[in-house]
C-alpha cells in the first residue's frame, strides 16, 4: 500500500465535524422569577449571557408598576373628560327640552289663531251687531258713567269681552261680569251655600246657571271634577286654556281631540284635577290674553277683581259688583282713561 493510499484511508477514517446550527437559547425560569437563558444542548443547562449571544436581549428588570403621580394623572384625565362629556349631555338635554316647549307653544298658537279668525267672523255677522246695539242702548240707559263713552268704543269693548269670555285667564272671569258663580245672590243649586262657601271657595254647582252670565266655559269647569282645595293660582292660566280649547266649542269652532297633546305636554302638576300645558321642564305654561296683562294683570276691576268697590252697591241699583259699577270707585280703571283699557284687555 503506497504512502497516498494510506493517507486517503486515514483522512476518511477521521471524525467529521459537523457544523450543526446553533438552537436558539430557551428561556426559564428561576425560582426568584429572574430570566434565565439556557443554551440548548449544553451540559448542566450553562447561562448564556447577552454578552455571549448580542442578538438575544435579556431583560432583568420585573413588570413595574405605576407611581401615585400616574394615577393622579390618570384620574384628572378622567375628570376633565367626565365633565365635559357630562356638560355637552346637559347642553343637549337641555336644547332638547327647549325644542319640545317651542313645539307645544306653537301647535298651541295654531289652534288659539283658528280661533281668533272664527272670532273675526262672528263679529262681523249680523246676529253680533244686533246684539251689540242693544247692549250698547241698555248700557247707556242703566248707567251714567256709560253715557260719556261713545258707542264705538263700548263696541270695541264689547268684542274683548266676548274673547275674554271665550278664552278666560283667572278663575274669576269665568263668574261673569257680577263675579259670582251662577246668579249673584242666589242659591242656583238650592244646597244652602250662596255663590261662595265659609272659605271663599266657589260653589261650583252654580256655574253657568240658567239665568246667570257666566260664560259657557263655566258649565265646562263645573264638570270638570275641579278640586278647589289643592288648586294653585299660578296654574289656573294653563288650565283654563286647555279646557277651552279641549273641552269647549269656540266661536263655532269644536274642540281638540284630547289625544292631539302628547303625555309629556300636559299634566296636573298641582294636583287640583285640571290639566295644564306645561313646559319640557314639566312647569305649567302660563296663558296671556294679551301682551299687557304681563304689566296689568289686574285689567279693568283692579286688584281687587270687582267692578266699582268691592262689596259696595256703587250705582245702588240692587246689586253688589255689577258691570254698571264699573269705574264707579275702588282701584278700577277710572272711565277718562277708557282708551286705555282697549289695548290694557
Amino acid at each position: 500500500m503506497s504512502v497516498s493510499e494510506q493517507a486517503t484511508i486515514t483522512e476518511k477514517r477521521k471524525p467529521r465535524e459537523c457544523c450543526r446550527a446553533r438552537r436558539p437559547a430557551e428561556r426559564q425560569f428561576t425560582p426568584l422569577g429572574k430570566h434565565v437563558l439556557q443554551e440548548a444542548g449544553s451540559p448542566k443547562g450553562r447561562p448564556v449571557a447577552s454578552r455571549d449571544r448580542p442578538d438575544i436581549a435579556v431583560s432583568v428588570r420585573g413588570c413595574a408598576a405605576f407611581s401615585l403621580v400616574e394615577l393622579l394623572v390618570v384620574i384628572a384625565i378622567i375628570s376633565i373628560l367626565i365633565a365635559i362629556s357630562g356638560a355637552i349631555i346637559a347642553n343637549y338635554l337641555s336644547r332638547a327640552k327647549e325644542a319640545a316647549t317651542a313645539s307645544t307653544v306653537q301647535k298651541i298658537h295654531g289652534m288659539i289663531q283658528q280661533r281668533k279668525d272664527a272670532m273675526q267672523r262672528y263679529v262681523q255677522s249680523p246676529d253680533f251687531r244686533a246684539d251689540v246695539k242693544r247692549i250698547i242702548k241698555s248700557l247707556k240707559k242703566s248707567s251714567v258713567g256709560f253715557k260719556a263713552v261713545s258707542s264705538d268704543v263700548l263696541e270695541i269693548l264689547l268684542k274683548k269681552q266676548a274673547f275674554r269670555e271665550a278664552f278666560p285667564q283667572r278663575i274669576s272671569e269665568v263668574y261673569g261680569l257680577d263675579g259670582a258663580p251662577g246668579r249673584a245672590g242666589y242659591d242656583d243649586d238650592g244646597d244652602g251655600v250662596t255663590d261662595f262657601d265659609g272659605n271663599q271657595n266657589p260653589d261650583l254647582q252654580e256655574l253657568g246657571a240658567p239665568g246667570s252670565d257666566d260664560p259657557p266655559i263655566a258649565s265646562v269647569l263645573r264638570e270638570a271634577e275641579w278640586n278647589v282645595s289643592q288648586h294653585n293660582r299660578v296654574t289656573e292660566s294653563s288650565e283654563l286654556l286647555y279646557l277651552a280649547l279641549t273641552r269647549s266649542e269656540v266661536f263655532g269652532t269644536p274642540p281638540e281631540d284630547a289625544d292631539t297633546f302628547q303625555t309629556s305636554e300636559i299634566a296636573d302638576t298641582d294636583g287640583d284635577g285640571l290639566n295644564e300645558f306645561i313646559d319640557g321642564w314639566g312647569n305649567p305654561l302660563r296663558f296671556y290674553r294679551w301682551p299687557t296683562r304681563l304689566l296689568k294683570p289686574f285689567g279693568v276691576a283692579g286688584a281687587d277683581g270687582q267692578p266699582g268697590q268691592a262689596g259696595v252697591d256703587d250705582d245702588r241699583n240692587g246689586t253688589t259688583d255689577d258691570v254698571t259699577e264699573l269705574g264707579l270707585g275702588g282701584d278700577d280703571a277710572p272711565w277718562r282713561d277708557l282708551a286705555k283699557l282697549l289695548i290694557e284687555g
